[in-house]
């Protein structure tokens, strides 16, 4: 017998919450209180570019367990300062960002509809590889932060996604049987198949790019309603 939906896992980065376009506003932000241009001679979109590289790089390397926290909180900006020789305390850099791109409040498109309407008939939950004190702001910042049960990190669950533990984990905490719950994630490997390899459905989120993945995927949140009810 076939058991009904009763919740789904949200991510959250790049998957509901816009990080692109909030990393973009806060470091531009910071880029001309800083007087960057002025004072170094450098252009916004190198230094965006530049930063976003080694952004990406450093978060894959603390996905595969290589990376820690501090490391990366603490490198990215020292990285980017010594590749435009940029004579500033790139730590105060950093906690200055850290402060201020938490609490931006771009979703991505359709996000806040999508999520008011799901509210009504499922549980629903955030399943993040985020550290846990920022992911507590972005989520608590955001418009939908009500509709969600509880945010699930590495740090209040002891594992990181793709690890099998972290979704073994969160089906415990929550009581729920994998096949009463589905995955939405932007992130292959570490939210779809991350969750299917534990049993538990998932809907590849992609608005930017195509995929490989032959499973169920969409390229607009709003897209999900329908899927959903295919999935019943």
């Amino acid at each position: 017998m076939k058991l009904p939906l009763k919740a789904i896992f949200f991510d959250w980065d790049h998957t509901l919450w816009d990080a692109e376009t909030n990393a973009v506003d806060t470091l531009s932000e910071l880029f001309n209180e800083f007087k960057f241009k002025e004072k170094f001679q450098v252009e916004f979109s190198e230094f965006h570019l530049y930063f976003q590289k080694i952004n990406d790089q450093l978060w894959k390397e603390y996905q595969l367990g290589d990376l820690n926290q501090d490391e990366l909180r603490n490198s990215r900006f020292k990285i980017v300062f010594q590749n435009f020789k940029i004579l500033e305390d790139a730590d105060n850099f950093s906690n200055h960002f850290l402060y201020r791109n938490p609490r931006k409040k771009k979703l991505m498109e359709g996000a806040k509809n999508l999520i008011e309407i799901l509210s009504n008939k499922y549980h629903l939950f955030i399943l993040t590889n985020g550290f846990d004190e920022i992911q507590q702001i972005k989520v608590g910042e955001s418009e939908i932060a009500n509709y969600f049960q509880k945010i699930y990190t590495p740090e209040n669950t002891g594992y990181k996604k793709p690890d099998p533990k972290f979704f073994e984990f969160v089906l415990k905490d929550t009581k729920l049987k994998k096949e009463e719950v589905i995955m939405v994630g932007d992130n292959l490997e570490v939210d779809i198949l991350g969750a299917e390899n534990v049993g538990i459905k998932a809907i590849h989120y992609i608005p930017f790019e195509d995929s490989n993945f032959k499973g169920n995927k969409i390229k607009h949140l709003l897209e999900l309603q329908e899927l959903l009810i295919e999935q019943r």
